[in-house]
């Protein structure tokens, strides 16, 4: 977590009229753009990794994005010796809460990439180099920031998803830890062809996070009302991104769904909702919610590769034809 004193929502709820405005296009999502991608420099190799970095304009036009955050800045990962004949499969990372810049998730997704599942990792709006001047570390300001954040991040994802299979990366996928997992369930929800998704950590709701240690005491109550009802509004508003509200991911069976099974942020009935809506099992870690990241990496890992090779194997045998 890249917070230390800052709080969020210090300037309160913000403009009523620009959460409507973004509940509007989180519940009717337009079609996925196609991003017209600038590379920042050349492709480098080491450690059998070739690594490039990019930007394009973040299909969020309809949102009040902040100058800052308009171009949307990744980080592609993948398997030394790669090609354009040669694509292997690629799993997008978005990040956690208050997660900026790339390390965090490049260090956990670099064994998987010299195992042979490319990583592209988004950077979000808000956050690292997308971050406004005035915003204290990963603080977001109001509510409102928060939401245009979260909707602006499942818009690019979707775009980059759809880059992705039309330069021919055929197998792809989508995770996240926490607040990335749950943006990585809005993403399949919107997204028509099958791709792995597996979120780690993450429920059917946010609604919940700040009612539990430490998320409760990330948020300036006291500019948002009365603590109480502060809450209670909070959690009305995060209900409407509630996954259960949504369409099934196209393929149900490539999910992959991670809890711990001491998970005190997201707690285990949280997830068995989310399970229950797609009916599929649950993948339970030992130890709570920041503890099982560090000690459950490596059931992590197997979580990915079991659902891109679920992926592959699906694909094998139903002889799906190569995207063009």
């Amino acid at each position: 977590m890249a917070l230390s004193n800052p709080s969020f929502y210090r300037g309160g709820w913000g403009d009523p009229a620009v959460i409507d405005q973004v509940l509007a296009v989180a519940t009717e999502l337009p079609e996925p753009e196609h991003p017209a991608v600038r590379w920042i420099d050349l492709p480098e190799t080491s450690g059998g990794i070739t690594r490039m970095r990019g930007f394009f304009e973040s299909p969020a036009r309809e949102l009040p994005l902040p100058p800052a955050s308009r171009a949307a800045y990744f980080e592609l990962l993948l398997p030394e010796g790669s090609s354009p004949a040669v694509k292997p499969p690629v799993c997008l990372y978005l990040a956690a809460t208050a997660e900026q810049g790339y390390t965090l998730r490049r260090r956990f997704a670099a064994p998987l990439v010299r195992r042979g599942i490319g990583a592209l990792i988004l950077e979000n709006p808000y956050y690292g180099r997308r971050q406004p001047a005035a915003q204290r570390l990963a603080a977001l300001d109001t509510v409102a920031d928060q939401l245009i954040m979260n909707t602006a991040t499942v818009l690019e994802a979707r775009a980059l998803l759809r880059w992705l299979r039309e330069d021919g990366f055929v197998h792809t996928g989508v995770s996240g830890f926490s607040m990335g997992g749950f943006m990585a369930s809005y993403v399949a929800a919107f997204t028509e062809f099958p791709i792995a998704l597996i979120p780690c950590l993450a429920g059917a709701s946010a609604s919940m996070a700040y009612s539990a240690f430490p998320f409760a005491h990330f948020p300036a109550w006291k500019s948002l009302g009365d603590p109480v009802e502060a809450r209670r509004k909070l959690a009305d508003l995060f209900d409407v991104f509630s996954i259960e509200r949504y369409p099934l991911p196209a393929a149900p069976d490539l999910v992959q769904l991670v809890a711990a099974r001491s998970d005190a942020v997201i707690v285990p009935e949280n997830v068995r909702r989310l399970a229950r809506h797609w009916g599929v099992p649950i993948r339970w870690i030992p130890g709570g919610h920041f503890s099982s990241v560090v000690r459950g990496r490596g059931q992590l890992h197997a979580a990915i590769l079991d659902a891109f090779g679920m992926m592959l194997a699906r694909d094998e045998a139903l002889e799906v034809p190569r995207a063009s």
